[in-house]
């Protein structure tokens, strides 16, 4: 029977964690109502796990619900990386040289990223491009990063 007891305030703890998580996920596409809601609830759980560790007065509900903390942690971060999109990477890339602008342009396309890219002018007032890239996953933008380091002669600010 003492089992179960851990057992069911293991997973309260880790539901607990998993509605933090659904807060902070709400709060960042802007929905405070159903946010705040989620707030108290969990606000709830809180309070009922503290009273039930203090009746307890022992080390083991204590380590228990610290444990479950983890893993309750560990599993909203997979739900949160699941369900959030990634981040968009604009970068603004330059080069002096014009056809280099165009090459990269070609390679951007290529690999799907969203690239736009206008008229600009160099350090010696020469014509260039410079182009705005949209990189929507962090792959697209580890293969940005991985051209420019690669090929000498760029520019770049990450907005």
């Amino acid at each position: 029977m003492q089992i179960m007891y851990y057992i069911i305030l293991a997973l309260v703890k880790v539901v607990d964690n998993i509605i933090l998580t659904g807060k902070t996920i709400l709060t960042q596409k802007n929905k405070a109502i159903a946010s705040s809601i989620l707030v108290v609830v969990s606000q709830f759980i809180f309070y009922i796990i503290i009273q039930q560790i203090v009746e307890d007065n022992n080390f083991l509900s204590i380590a228990i619900v610290s444990i479950a903390s983890g893993i309750g942690s560990y599993i909203a971060f997979y739900i949160n990386k699941k369900v959030s999109k990634d981040t968009v990477y604009i970068n603004i890339i330059t080069s002096n040289d014009r056809s280099q602008m165009k090459v990269f342009g070609d390679y951007v396309r290529a690999e799907g990223i969203k690239i736009v890219t206008f008229d600009a002018y160099s350090d010696d007032l020469e014509r260039t491009l410079t182009a705005l890239v949209f990189s929507n996953t962090k792959e697209q933008s580890i293969k940005i990063d991985k051209y420019i380091e690669q090929h000498e002669g760029f520019f770049r600010e990450i907005v």
